[in-house]
């Protein structure tokens, strides 16, 4: 099961007929993250590979996803480093 605590997991199809699946960044801004798409696309890029990679193990979670509300200022950590 993929980590997902956003909801921005979502399925779409390929020319083939082949479902494939990919972390949606407008969905990541609709769950109340913030205004994603004004960000550079070089930090759009690692923003996806976090949401693609993360599994709340190397990188825990400081946002509650049910409200969107920081619990302090940093979102993310690593994991040890607060």
């Amino acid at each position: 099961m993929n980590y997902d605590p956003f909801n921005t997991l979502q399925l779409f199809t390929r020319n083939a007929g082949q479902s494939a699946k990919l972390y949606s960044l407008p969905a990541l801004k609709s769950a109340g993250v913030g205004i994603i798409l004004r960000l550079p696309v070089s930090i759009r890029l690692v923003l996806e590979s976090v949401l693609r990679n993360g599994d709340d193990q190397k990188l825990k979670e400081r946002v509650s996803p049910s409200d969107g509300a920081l619990d302090d200022d940093r979102p993310f950590c690593l994991n040890g480093a607060g």
